[in-house]
């Protein structure tokens, strides 16, 4: 792996350049051969050039580019018209004070000449170098725009892949087998390897097929031992690659031709009827095994089963039951009573009060049925009809019962009535006390609170069953906040008030084991659509998006166009931002790319965060062009991210303080086109080299003549004919080029002379 830094003398240079207001100038690479160079070994940033002896060769910068302002890459293109030689160490370098600025250390390499005279074609070699420090374009006054050849994502993307593979560790530990993945067991006077899914070192090792191994002539005991790795080309796709070695000892861990090998013993083989499996199994295949007992803190499944099957009443097991006779008598508190004998004592319990009140009604009927003259049973029908009623209406029936009735005989009736209409509700009356209606308690039933002035109800010590009005008081927007549920496993649900801003939902669960709440959820954050720029030109509080560690990710999309007329495929395009934590918790930073389809102006032409705290950053945009034409916004995030619409124009200067993004990569299509350009020089007969990534049917080529040769001729003046004519072309098919030299010579015939060509190829898909 290359490493490369930028020197101390560079920095100083830097400063003094800054101070005296001088461009800093740096414009030559230098190549050198260091003997005995680590090239994984720290460069000291005090190294300097190379000797004279050491150095291949020195050549001046073909390109330079602005990626950022406040980084620049410098290129260099070398033909093969040069070489050969090899080299391990590059350098950027100022030609004038020979002070060297940036340093690469690499594996060995050859830079190989083209020499047709024994079919060597030779190559053709790029390097860019990358230097990055504050202002760094407007101090070297770069101000052109770094093509995509000059970037190299590789060390990114290397990186991206190692850290999936130790979050999978985390999970899957050095190694785990899921089932019998990867087990060794006997079969026909050999072995097999079973298929299934393992994890070697956060690889995922799959094995689609049993996979039978030949110990025919292995002397034993052996062990078998999985070698994984994960490997691809750079135009291929990577994936884990396996292999099976049966060796008696083997490295956990090696490098093979640059690639990272990691290995684990699968089984012993003593013999074939002596196999050892030495398999790790995953979390999964632990747990659902019986045999195991993965949470000893609980009593297992089984022994509770074969505690119940004992209990009797005349054997105890976890309880012990009580007799019919100790229920009866109730001579015992320590034993537990079943239904079933529980139900007689039941039984006669309420035939006892059925009796007791069938008398005590018969004993009231007499009371006011007594003695009453048969013209007020009228009265008796009243009184049937206003215990259904409230109010008034038993106040009228009292006043007329009382007009009829001798005094004790009504004042024994009004008693009864009054006792049993007590805390009982008519049909036409509402309740001013929730907790009577159908039995169950006031916290049964949502209420809502009215209107709760800044700063709100505190989500925290919202009453359940509950809903109010907050202002972010610990919630995530303004707006109503519900609570339902039971107790401490409750429930609550927080949306933002706005229209337009925030529309958007989020939840969160109480944990009742540990009295605490889960974090807030969104479930439809962004998802509706929004216009979140006002202003061509002018910076924007566009968001605050929440993001707690990192597994953390936000996208933002725009849908637009930057016309209005139908049928203008260039009019019309999406623009998606996407959000990304670092690694660390709490997050220790966001990195931030765009992807256009190349079918519109940006509407984001720079962004960048700024944090706040508490896993929180600011997203500020410059917005581009017809930022509020039409265009339809949303975002959306992971569970465990949080996203809130801001969209405030804050000003044409740069908020201070911003991480800038990476920038926008623009897809390509029928109307925006990639695009591949290489040059150089070749000799007659050669074939001109296309640009990586492209067919020989999608390049271009041009050609001109380089040099004639150098080769002495006299023309004989002896009459008129052609005397001297070069030719110089190329197949557009085949890349294949001409370059010759004609001179006829009286008598003697054509001399021919091979030439060298300038070429230029391009491509396009």
């Amino acid at each position: 792996m290359s490493k490369t830094i930028l020197t101390a003398a560079f920095a100083t240079y830097q400063a003094q350049c800054n101070a005296a207001d001088h461009p800093v100038i740096l414009d030559e690479f230098v190549f050198a051969l260091i003997p005995h160079q680590d090239p994984n070994a720290p460069i000291h940033p005090e190294e300097t050039l190379p000797t004279n002896e050491m150095i291949k060769g020195r050549f001046k910068i073909t390109q330079k580019g602005m990626i950022n302002p406040d980084a620049v890459v410098y290129s260099i293109i070398l033909g093969t018209e040069i070489g050969s030689w090899d080299f391990n160490w590059i350098g950027l370098v100022n030609s004038d004070t020979n002070l060297v600025a940036a340093i690469t250390h690499t594996v060995p390499q050859t830079k190989v000449k083209a020499d047709p005279s024994n079919n060597i074609e030779g190559d053709t070699l790029t390097r860019n170098i990358i230097t990055s420090y504050v202002n760094a374009a407007e101090l070297t006054d770069i101000n052109v725009t770094a093509d995509v050849w000059q970037l190299d994502f590789n060390q990114r993307l290397m990186a991206m892949d190692d850290r999936v593979r130790l979050e999978n560790t985390d999970t899957y530990g050095v190694s785990g087998f899921i089932g019998d993945a990867w087990l060794v067991t006997p079969e026909n006077e050999g072995a097999v390897i079973h298929s299934g899914t393992g994890y070697v070192q956060g690889l995922q090792c799959i094995n689609p097929q049993r996979i039978p191994l030949d110990i025919n002539a292995v002397s034993f005991p052996q062990t078998v031992y999985l070698d994984v790795s994960f490997d691809g080309s750079v135009n291929s796709e990577w994936h884990t690659k396996t292999r099976i070695v049966i060796t008696n000892h083997y490295p956990d861990k090696q490098i093979e031709k640059g690639i990272t090998h990691y290995s684990v013993p699968l089984a012993t083989i003593n013999s074939l009827s002596d196999i050892t499996d030495l398999r790790t199994p995953d979390w999964r295949t632990y747990h659902l095994n019986e045999k195991n007992d993965p949470h000893p803190q609980y009593t297992q499944k089984s022994n509770v089963d074969t505690y119940v099957s004992l209990t009797s009443t005349d054997k105890a097991g976890l309880i012990e039951l009580a007799t019919q006779e100790e229920v009866n008598t109730g001579i015992d508190n320590q034993k537990a009573v079943t239904p079933a004998t529980l139900k007689p004592v039941i039984d006669d319990t309420k035939n006892y009060a059925s009796e007791q009140a069938r008398q005590e009604a018969n004993r009231v009927k007499s009371e006011i049925y007594g003695g009453i003259p048969a013209t007020t049973l009228d009265t008796i029908a009243e009184v049937a009809e206003a215990l259904t009623e409230t109010g008034d209406a038993v106040a009228t029936l009292f006043k007329q019962l009382g007009e009829k009735l001798p005094t004790t005989v009504f004042d024994a009736f009004k008693k009864t009535v009054t006792d049993n209409l007590n805390n009982k509700l008519g049909k036409t009356e509402k309740a001013v006390d929730s907790s009577k209606l159908d039995g169950l308690g006031a916290t049964a039933f949502l209420r809502e609170n009215g209107w709760n002035t800044s700063p709100g109800q505190d989500a925290n010590t919202q009453p359940n069953m509950s809903t109010d009005f907050s202002y972010a008081n610990n919630a995530p927007y303004n707006g109503p906040l519900t609570r339902i549920g039971s107790a401490d496993y409750s429930l609550q649900l927080n949306n933002g008030y706005s229209a337009r801003n925030e529309r958007r939902l989020s939840f969160r669960s109480k944990n009742g084991d540990s009295h605490t709440w889960n974090p807030w959820t969104g479930i439809m954050t962004g998802e509706v659509a929004f216009n979140g720029m006002s202003t061509s030109g002018q910076w924007h509080k566009l968001a605050i998006v929440t993001m707690p560690n990192s597994a953390s990710t936000a996208v933002i999309e725009i849908n637009n166009g930057v016309g209005f007329n139908v049928g203008s495929e260039g009019q019309v395009g999406t623009q998606k931002i996407y959000l990304r934590t670092g690694n660390g918790t709490p997050a220790t930073g966001l990195t931030i790319m765009s992807i256009s389809d190349g079918g519109l102006s940006l509407i984001v032409a720079d962004m960048g965060y700024r944090a706040i705290g508490n896993n929180q950053y600011e997203i500020y945009a410059l917005a581009g062009q017809y930022p509020d034409a039409g265009l339809a916004w949303r975002a959306w995030t992971s569970l465990n991210a949080e996203f809130k619409w801001v969209g405030n124009a804050v000003g044409t200067a740069q908020p201070t303080g911003l991480t800038k993004w990476l920038g926008t990569t623009i897809t390509y299509n029928s109307r925006y086109k990639q695009t591949g350009v290489l040059s150089g020089t070749i000799w007659h007969g050669g074939t001109i080299p296309i640009p990586s990534g492209f067919s020989r049917s999608q390049c271009h080529y041009i050609v001109s003549l380089n040099d004639s040769g150098t080769g002495t001729w006299d023309v004989d003046e002896n009459g008129n004919y052609n005397h001297y004519r070069t030719r110089c072309s190329v197949n557009q098919s085949t890349g294949v080029v001409t370059a010759l030299r004609d001179v006829v010579n009286h008598g003697q015939g054509d001399i021919e002379t091979w030439c060298t060509a300038n070429y230029m190829v391009i491509a396009t898909r």
